[in-house]
C-alpha cells in the first residue's frame, strides 16, 4: 500500500499514466493479501476471502498488462489489454455468479490460469524485443522480470496440474511493479536531465552569439553584481551607469519567471550615458584659452570635478586622480620632483615632445573619441577605489 501510494503521488505530480497504472497494480496486490490475511484470521469467511483474492489477482493482471502497454509501447501487441480482459472473464463468472462448491469453478480457474501463463509469456517476449531495440527501460527490467516470473509460473503449474495452492505470485507481481516503477522513474529522470543538459548547452551557444555580456535573473552573475550591485536584478530600468563609469543598455527577453539578456554600451548623451567620470577629480594643466575652456566643459559634462591648474602645478595638494598636462614635462618637477607615482595619479601628456613618464599621450588638437577611450581605460584600470582626491 505504501508503494502504491508513492507511485500514485508521483503519477499525479508528473501526469504520468504508466506510473499511475503501476500504482493501481500495487493497490490490487495489497487488497489481495489483505483478503488472505482476513481469511486466515477468521475475520472473513473462507469462501469470501478466496473469491476476493481471486478477483484481485484478475484485476492486478489486467492492470499490469495495461501498465506494460505504456512502458513497452509498440513492442506489446495492441490486442494485449482486450485479450487480458477476455481472459479473466472465467474468474469474474466464478466470483460473481457461481456458489461455492460448483463443479465449474475449478474448470474456470484453470482457464484463467492459461490466460495468466500466456499473458506473462507475451509480456516477457515483448520486453525482450524492446530490449533488443535498445530501449533503456527494458534493459533495466528484463532480468528482474524473468527472475520474478519463475514463482508465478510455479504457482500456476502447481495449481493447474497438482491442485496445490500457495500464494507467492502476489509477491512476485509486487516485485515486478517495483522494478518497473523504479526503472520507469529512472528513465524519466534521465531523459529530463538529458533534456536539461541539452537546453543548457543550446542556451550557452545562443548566449555566446550576442554582442555583449549575457546574464540571467535566475542564476548568480558576478559581472552584473560588480557593475550594478547585488540588487541588480530588482532594477527594471534599461539604461544604467556601471561602476566602471560606462553606461549600458540592458536588452531583456522573458522566459517564464526568469529573464535573459545582454549588455550593450551606449553613447547617447540624452540619457546621461557619458558621465563615466562621475566621482573623479581631473586636473587640467593647459593655458587659459578657448581650447582649455572647451576641454574643461567636456570633462564636466562627463561627470568629472575639474581643477584648473593653468601652466604651473600647485606644490601642495589637492591631488587629483587624473591629470591632463599640456606643458613641458619638466615643469612638473615643482610637484615633488616629477615623482607623480607617489601621488597615485595617472596623467596624460597633451601634445609636445614624446617623453618617458606619462601613462598616455595624445596629439593636439585633441580628438574627442581618442580622449574618451583613453580616460575610460584609465578609469577602468584604477577601479572605484582610486576615486580619492585626497
Amino acid at each position: 500500500m505504501s508503494l502504491g501510494a508513492y507511485f500514485a503521488a508521483d503519477a499525479l505530480s508528473r501526469r504520468d499514466k504508466a506510473m499511475g497504472w503501476i500504482a493501481a497494480v500495487c493497490w490490487a496486490i495489497a487488497f489481495r493479501h489483505a483478503a488472505l490475511i482476513l481469511g486466515a484470521s477468521g475475520v472473513l469467511p473462507a469462501d469470501a476471502a478466496d473469491k476476493t483474492q481471486s478477483l484481485m489477482v484478475a484485476v492486478g493482471f489486467v492492470l499490469i498488462i495495461k501498465a506494460f502497454s505504456f512502458i513497452l509501447g509498440s513492442h506489446l501487441p495492441k490486442f494485449a489489454v482486450p485479450a487480458a480482459l477476455v481472459g479473466v472473464l472465467p474468474t469474474l463468472v466464478a466470483v460473481f455468479f457461481l456458489l461455492p462448491g460448483n463443479p465449474l469453478i475449478p474448470i474456470l480457474r484453470k482457464a484463467t490460469l492459461v490466460t495468466y501463463t500466456l499473458g506473462m509469456a507475451l509480456t516477457l517476449f515483448s520486453a525482450y524485443k524492446s530490449y533488443r531495440s535498445k530501449d533503456p527501460v527494458s534493459g533495466r527490467i528484463l532480468v528482474g522480470m524473468v527472475v520474478v516470473a519463475v514463482p508465478v509460473f510455479v504457482e500456476i503449474g502447481a495449481m493447474g496440474i497438482f491442485g496445490i495452492r500457495f500464494q507467492v505470485s502476489g509477491i512476485s507481481v509486487l516485485l515486478v511493479a517495483f522494478f518497473v516503477g523504479a526503472s520507469w522513474y529512472w528513465v524519466i529522470t534521465e531523459r529530463l536531465q538529458d533534456r536539461v543538459d541539452r537546453l543548457e548547452l543550446e542556451s550557452s551557444a545562443w548566449r555566446s552569439l550576442v554582442p555583449g555580456p549575457s546574464w540571467r535573473t535566475d542564476e548568480p552573475s558576478p559581472l552584473m553584481e560588480r557593475l550594478f550591485g547585488k540588487e541588480w536584478n530588482l532594477d527594471r530600468s534599461d539604461q544604467r551607469q556601471g561602476s566602471d563609469g560606462v553606461a549600458y543598455t540592458l536588452h531583456r527577453a522573458a522566459f517564464g519567471p526568469m529573464e535573459v539578456g545582454y549588455l550593450e554600451t551606449t553613447s547617447d548623451p540624452r540619457v546621461g550615458s557619458e558621465r563615466f567620470l562621475s566621482g573623479w577629480t581631473v586636473a587640467l594643466g593647459i593655458e587659459d584659452g578657448p581650447e582649455g575652456r572647451e576641454l574643461a566643459r567636456k570633462l564636466e559634462s562627463w561627470g568629472a570635478q575639474v581643477q584648473q591648474w593653468g601652466t604651473v602645478p600647485p606644490r601642495d595638494g589637492p591631488y587629483p586622480s587624473l591629470l591632463l598636462w599640456a606643458r613641458e614635462p619638466s615643469i612638473l618637477a615643482v610637484w615633488r620632483e616629477d615623482d607623480l607615482h607617489r601621488r597615485r595619479c595617472r596623467w596624460v601628456q597633451l601634445g609636445g615632445v614624446p617623453t618617458e613618464g606619462p601613462h598616455a599621450r595624445l596629439e593636439r588638437p585633441l580628438q574627442e573619441k581618442a580622449l574618451v577611450e583613453t580616460l575610460r581605460g584609465m578609469v577602468s584600470l584604477r577601479g572605484p577605489s582610486a576615486r580619492s582626491t585626497g
